[in-house]
This record gives C-alpha cells, sequence and structure tokens, in this order.
C-alpha cells in the first residue's frame, strides 16, 4: 500500500501583507481618535479669558454701582467670596437697599449654585460661594438691587408691612461679574468668617484705598510743582534775554512770558485742590480708624456725642482732659485717646462674640437667592 505524503498550503505573500496594512491603519486611526479625544486633558486651553478685571464698575441700577475689588477661591473645599466696594449716587436708598444674587456655571446656565450675600453696609458688598462644582471653567455671578422697587414705593405704588421687605420682580437687569479658572485668584487658606471680622476687613480695606489715592495726589503736587519750577526758569532766562530784544521781540517775548504765567497759575490751582483732597481723605482715614476702634472694642457712639466731644476738647484746648471724662480729639486716629461711649466701661464687651452682638448693625440689608 503506497504511503500518501500530505501536501503542504502555500501561503501567500500578498495576503500576509494586506493583514499587517489592516493592523496600521487601525493603529493608526486609534492613535488619531485618542489625539483628538484627550486634548482638553493635555493641550493649554487657549479660549479667551473671560474674568471681570479688579476695579471694574458695573451698575446694578441707575444709582447704584458695585466696583469688583477681590475675588478668592478655595480649591480644597470648594469655597468661593467675591468683595464688592458700593458706590451710590446718594444715599436716599441706603436705609432699605437690598442685594440679590444668583451664580451659574458654564456647564449649567438653568441651575443656580448655592451663593448669598452674608455681610453688607454702605461701603462693602461680601458674596460667599460654596460647594462649586468640579471642573468648573466660567462662573457667572448676578447681583441686583431693590431700586426700582424704593422708587415706586416713594409713589405709594408698592407697600410693605415691615418697611424693607418689597417686591423685586420689576428691578433692573442684575449686573455681571464673572469669574475665569485660568486667572481666579486661588486661597487655601480661604474660609467663611464672623460679621464683625467682614467689618474690620471692609475698614481696613477703606484705609488702605484712602492711602492710595493720598499717594496719587501727592506724585500729582510733586510733578505739578516741578513743571511750576521748569516754567519759573523759562520765565527767568525770557526776561534776561529781554534787554537785547527789540520792540517788536519785546512783545513776543511778554506774551510767552504771560503764557508760562497763567500755566503757573493753573498748576498752583490745581496743586491747592489737591491739597484739599488729601485732606479730605485723611480726615475720612480718621473716621475709618475711629470706626475701626470702636468695632473692635464694642464701643457704641452717636453723632452727637462725638461731635460733643469734639466742641469741649476744641474749645478748652489748655485744659487737660479728666480721666474719669475722656474725650475724642479731632485726629481720632492716634491710639492713646480714649473715645467717648454710651457704653460704661465696666460694661464694655470683652470678648469678640459679645463685640460683635454689641456692634453697630449696618443699615443695608440683604436678600439671598435660595
Amino acid at each position: 500500500m503506497p504511503v500518501q505524503t500530505p501536501v503542504k498550503r502555500r501561503t501567500h505573500p500578498s495576503s500576509d501583507h494586506q493583514m499587517h496594512t489592516y493592523r496600521t491603519l487601525l493603529v493608526v486611526i486609534l492613535c488619531v481618535f485618542g489625539f483628538f479625544f484627550t486634548t482638553k486633558l493635555w493641550m493649554p486651553d487657549t479660549s479667551n479669558i473671560t474674568s471681570t478685571d479688579f476695579g471694574t464698575s458695573i451698575h446694578t441700577s441707575d444709582s447704584v454701582s458695585l466696583v469688583l475689588e477681590d475675588w478668592r477661591y478655595n480649591p480644597d473645599s470648594n469655597y468661593m467670596e467675591a468683595a464688592f466696594q458700593i458706590v451710590q449716587s446718594g444715599y436716599l436708598y441706603s436705609s432699605s437697599l437690598q442685594f440679590r444674587t444668583e451664580l451659574y456655571s458654564d456647564n449649567s446656565q438653568t441651575t443656580p449654585l448655592p451663593c448669598a450675600v452674608v455681610y453688607s453696609d454702605d461701603d462693602t458688598l461680601i458674596v460667599q460661594m460654596h460647594d462649586l462644582p468640579k471642573g468648573w471653567k466660567i462662573l457667572s455671578l448676578r447681583i441686583g438691587d431693590n431700586v426700582s422697587s424704593l422708587k415706586s414705593a416713594e409713589t405709594g405704588d408698592l407697600t410693605s408691612s415691615t418697611g424693607n421687605v418689597l417686591d423685586t420682580s420689576q428691578d433692573d437687569t442684575p449686573a455681571h461679574f464673572n469669574a475665569d479658572a485660568r486667572t481666579v485668584q486661588m486661597d487655601t487658606t480661604l474660609a467663611p468668617k464672623t460679621e464683625i471680622e467682614y467689618a474690620v476687613e471692609s475698614i481696613s480695606r477703606n484705609i488702605a484705598s484712602q492711602n492710595e489715592q493720598i499717594e496719587t495726589y501727592q506724585k500729582q503736587i510733586s510733578q505739578n510743582t516741578q513743571t511750576i519750577e521748569g516754567l519759573q526758569k523759562d520765565i527767568a532766562s525770557i526776561q534776561k534775554e529781554q534787554a537785547y530784544q527789540t520792540s517788536s521781540e519785546l512783545q513776543g517775548s511778554n506774551a510767552s512770558i504771560q503764557n508760562k504765567q497763567t500755566q503757573i497759575q493753573s498748576l498752583e490751582d490745581k496743586n491747592e485742590s489737591f491739597e484739599e483732597d488729601i485732606e479730605a481723605c485723611q480726615g475720612k482715614i480718621d473716621k475709618l480708624k475711629l470706626k475701626l476702634h470702636d468695632l473692635q472694642t464694642g464701643t457704641t457712639r452717636t453723632y452727637e456725642e462725638e461731635n460733643a466731644a469734639v466742641e469741649e476738647s476744641s474749645s478748652r484746648p489748655s485744659v487737660p482732659v479728666s480721666s474719669s471724662m475722656p474725650a475724642v480729639s479731632s485726629s481720632p486716629s492716634a491710639s492713646s485717646e480714649t473715645p467717648v461711649s454710651s457704653t460704661p466701661a465696666s460694661q464694655a464687651p470683652t470678648s469678640s462674640a459679645t463685640a460683635a452682638s454689641s456692634a453697630p448693625q449696618s443699615g443695608i440689608t440683604y436678600t439671598p437667592i435660595s
């Protein structure tokens, strides 16, 4: 019986080459998809930054605007805080001015995030934002006021049993402030504070602002003074040459001297105005320091008491002040002076909690949006 030899199958080189090509093509396609679908993870975000710059002023109504002063974020606790300066065209609504807030992220423009006004006075507004979503990119904070309702109430269109809670459905369009995750200031120590702590920060911020304004005025005065000295040298030089000028040349040089003298007078007037502004800023600083001292010590004070103490002190400058009747001088910034208080020294609060409860309450109220 013959032995059958197995037949070997021949493989085609072209088939192996096609499989290798398919595998290579599949790998390339997967790499391309992986490249495009992961660019957001490893490539920098080149979209336009939409953060609201510090110092930006936006109207919440026709007579009230907010200036963004600070915006910080604690990524560890997903907590954020924004501080604004309140600028009013008048104090007609200070006693019943209210603010409402809403916060939205770029992930959801319809579902508001938790936020609320936690502190406000005549100058400062503080907004807290809690439980921010992970991976947020843009936050939009909307703040409105109730000025329109207050105006309507003045004309009798609206009434309120409490005098403060008014319908705000017809108020003006809220101001929009944006925070960009790429530029927001990170602060891992940021945490909610007490009302008295916010008040101290507000006063300290106002004092720093007044000092910066004084520095600006002083720099302007210095520049004007240098310009005046240069003009005076020019006048002296022209006057020396006038001894050798003809009648027609004298007319031109006299006109030049007159022009420079007019410039000097204008600059001197500006310097005088700046000096008055500096004096006003310093007076404001003194009052702020007095307010800060009273807040930290729990002292209560009325306008009549303060002015009576100042008038008594100024009317008897040569008589020493009795230790049993402390007086406040016209410069309340001095730390050694004891302010007049309607609260006896024996009853002065000794703890921050007691000081907070006895500190003067702000006239401005607020209504958080839930």
